[in-house]
């Protein structure tokens, strides 16, 4: 097939390259700055990892295939976005909800918060380890030089060592727990926390530590509608101020950045199409000019773009420091949401049920445990009877592959129930949904093996015979490992100078107005939320537009 280029005449005084958050508020903050600024996006969509769907069957339950909540305390530069754009948020979940009912499945029981501290868990801890989760994060903050102080984490975080004087961002997480936990605790966090324990910077899990840091925090926000909407609103706002001068192209990949004069740079993309969800390139290339370019894509498409600054081995090193983590989430959807049933039939929150045929109704994962539980039906009944009846646990964090399931709600439109079934980093999903055959042909269509597995686990975590588990009616599964994103989030190597790094590829060349916006470098943490992305634009702004 014949290549065919085309020569765009039009030279930006900015082009931005990707329609994810970062592209996207970059537009937005060179919206009024009266410049030829054109946005240029991989696929047919914006938003990136800011990507809210919507099943036909629950359309007032939009559930998200990436970015799903954020901290008003921790992400106040996202927040005020929001306000400014217009945007409204409301609570991650039902607050009291997740408060009451957010539980643990382990190693065969059901487990509360409280359960940790009083050390009624089936782990063999050692003494110091045995009042409670939280406590075990305090004692492991103990064994480092930080001050305490959270507010001054963030200035600390470089300077932190263990107490045997090795730099926490020069061990992995795994080694760090080792030096002061059981492996039983170590166990124990690694099922709670969910973060790769063997490849990831002991310096990236202090915030968890040190705040607390877990889905069912009473501070999480979600926005109104989907989180995509704040993508899609930033490039609505950008492309109302100006609409001959802002231009978005969708559909676009960038292969390669050339000089064309002293002041101005060649681009050339390849258009792409988006069918079902895969986005493949065409025959036809294109090539733009434009003075300032901002590369606010993610480190899998870095390197392929080919321009000299980015080949170089100091550029690379310095790209390659930071490790791609393998996620997913799955969701599916059922006629009603029999795991709420299950739950108020068969009783699993055994501790606050009616004692007289307790050993009857209760499951037998727990029935054992009856001894313990048995004491405690007293100290419930009060608070039981005293509230409405609640249904099944909003979140169940377990040691199954699925790790956190989420009830993300039941449409009043249908009825119809939304499950995230599995939020998990284990790979065997991949390779389950490369086999089978696909239930529903849409994007993210989840394949016949995908939904066996995730029926077996889930008989196991609701201790139900798989026959019991009704057919799923829609589903879809997000996962983030192929181009251009590389993996579900990013953090750092061990042995990495954060500040060194940043100084280096925010703006990769001083000669080149060209400059890249991923928070993945952000010189002042370690993961993307997404608020590192704003700030790392923010202080590009500030100091080059």
């Amino acid at each position: 097939m014949n290549e065919r280029l085309v020569v765009d005449e039009t030279c930006h005084d900015v082009a931005v390259v990707g329609g994810g958050i970062g592209g996207a508020y970059s537009v937005w903050r060179l919206r009024n700055q009266g410049l030829n600024v054109g946005l240029y996006e991989y696929c047919d969509r914006l938003g990136g990892r800011f990507y809210t769907h919507t099943f036909t069957h629950a359309p007032d339950v939009p559930v998200e295939l990436g970015a799903m909540r954020f901290s008003k305390k921790d992400h106040q530069l996202l927040y005020r976005t929001l306000q400014k754009v217009g945007l409204k948020t409301k609570p991650f979940l039902d607050r009291d909800q997740v408060k009451n009912d957010a539980m643990y499945y382990m190693r065969g029981r059901y487990l509360r918060k409280t359960d940790f501290r009083d050390n009624n868990i089936p782990y063999n801890l050692r003494q110091h380890e045995r009042l409670g989760i939280d406590n075990i994060y305090r004692y492991l903050i103990q064994q480092t030089n930080f001050s305490g102080n959270a507010s001054l984490f963030a200035q600390e975080r470089r300077y932190l060592v263990s107490k045997d004087g090795v730099k926490l961002e020069h061990q992995t997480i795994q080694e760090f727990f080792k030096k002061y936990l059981s492996g039983e605790a170590v166990d124990i966090l690694s099922n709670t926390i969910k973060y790769s324990l063997y490849h990831m910077s002991a310096a990236s899990v202090i915030p968890q530590l040190i705040f607390n840091d877990t889905m069912v925090g009473e501070n999480w926000l979600t926005i109104s509608g989907g989180m995509q909407q704040l993508p899609v609103k930033l490039v609505k706002q950008f492309l109302s101020v100006n609409t001959k001068r802002h231009l978005l192209y969708l559909n676009h990949q960038l292969l390669s950045i050339s000089r064309k004069t002293e002041d101005k740079y060649n681009l050339m993309f390849v258009r792409t199409r988006t069918l079902d969800g895969k986005t493949m390139q065409s025959n036809e290339s294109v090539i733009v000019c434009s003075r300032k370019v901002i590369l606010a894509v993610p480190t899998t498409a870095l390197l392929k773009v080919n321009w000299e600054i980015l080949q170089k081995p100091p550029i690379v090193s310095n790209l390659n420091t930071v490790n791609h983590q393998f996620g997913i989430k799955l969701f599916l959807v059922y006629d009603f949401s029999w795991w709420s049933d299950i739950h108020s039939k068969s009783d699993v929150f055994c501790g606050k049920l009616h004692l007289h045929n307790y050993r009857q109704k209760c499951p037998n994962p727990i029935i054992q445990h009856y001894h313990y539980y048995h004491h405690q039906v007293a100290k419930f009944a009060s608070s039981w009877y005293a509230t409405p009846k609640r249904t099944g646990a909003v979140i169940l964090t377990s040691d199954l592959p699925l790790e956190r399931t989420v009830d993300f709600g039941v449409s009043k439109q249908t009825g119809a129930a939304v499950l995230m079934v599995a939020y998990s980093s284990h790979d065997m999903w991949r390779e389950l949904q490369k086999h089978g055959n696909h239930m529903w042909t849409q994007q993210h269509g989840v394949t016949t093996e995908v939904v066996r597995h995730a029926h077996l686990y889930l008989s196991q975590l609701y201790n139900i015979p798989v026959k019991n588990i009704p057919e799923p009616i829609d589903g879809r599964i997000s996962q983030w490992n192929e181009y251009p994103y590389g993996g579900a989030y990013s953090t750092w190597k061990i042995g990495v100078h954060w500040s060194q790094v940043w100084k280096l590829l925010h703006k990769p060349s001083v000669i080149d107005d060209v400059f890249l916006t991923s928070g993945s470098y952000w010189n002042y943490d370690s993961d993307t939320w997404s608020e590192n992305t704003l700030e790392v634009i923010d202080d590009i702004m500030r100091s080059y537009f």
